[in-house]
């Protein structure tokens, strides 16, 4: 639903969902979400100092599995670190051995989106003068959660804008949005901001909807019309 006509009037408005590669019509769309209308904040909240001690050794013994062939390369310039738990839909076992609360977490999400190739989940380290281009998600099928860790100090010029909404990271308090809207992030700051990603499912989407969308990538997998990679 992205950009279809080349007249400057009838390209996506920034401040309207425009997911690049699927949608799903008639789901409810604003950029932002209330966090504490979502139970599982108050989880990842009463665990936050297991998660960040979780993080710290998964980042000190495990590479960045960023890929960097991948189209999130050409948005973002400085230096960003992913260790992904899921990657694709798929899950990395490995990531388990390193952060077994935090996966249990996760897990216990109503909805974390798994087994579609729009799904993900990772520690996400945007390191000092490293920015996120302007860009939008592949579908409006999911929310995404950004649950900060680390966060630069107050005067430090970081954050989070989605459809032109601007908002900073607060460690330890979560932020949900919808990543179908234009959205960039940057951190000028002078330490790394963290934050744990995930994304789940549009509370409005189904249970036999979101089975019959899971379905139909696998068949598409199956017949070889997609990577499985």
């Amino acid at each position: 639903m992205a950009n279809v006509f080349q007249s400057t009037i009838l390209r996506t408005s920034r401040h309207r969902s425009s997911p690049s590669l699927f949608s799903l019509p008639g789901l409810t769309a604003r950029p932002w979400h209330r966090s504490d209308l979502f139970e599982f904040t108050d989880v990842l909240k009463a665990n936050f100092d297991t998660i960040r001690n979780e993080y710290h050794d998964v980042a000190r013994t495990t590479k960045s599995d960023y890929d960097t062939g991948g189209s999130e390369h050409k948005l973002h310039k400085g230096d960003w670190d992913w260790h992904s738990y899921i990657q694709k839909g798929k899950k990395n076992p490995r990531f388990r051995d390193h952060c077994p609360k935090t996966c249990e977490i996760l897990d216990s999400i109503p909805g974390l989106m798994t087994n579609i190739p729009f799904a993900y989940s990772f520690f996400s380290t945007l390191h000092p003068d490293a920015s996120i281009g302007a860009h939008t998600g592949p579908c409006n099928l999911r929310l995404r959660c950004h649950f900060p860790l680390y966060v630069p100090k107050d005067d430090s010029d970081i954050g989070l804008r989605v459809a032109g909404q601007t908002k900073r990271w607060k460690e330890g308090e979560p932020m949900v949005f919808d990543d179908s809207f234009v959205h960039d992030a940057w951190n000028r700051g002078r330490s790394e901001r963290v934050v744990l990603l995930f994304d789940f499912w549009h509370p409005e989407v189904h249970l036999d909807e979101r089975e019959e969308i899971v379905a139909m990538f696998a068949k598409a997998r199956e017949k070889g019309w997609m990577s499985s990679s």
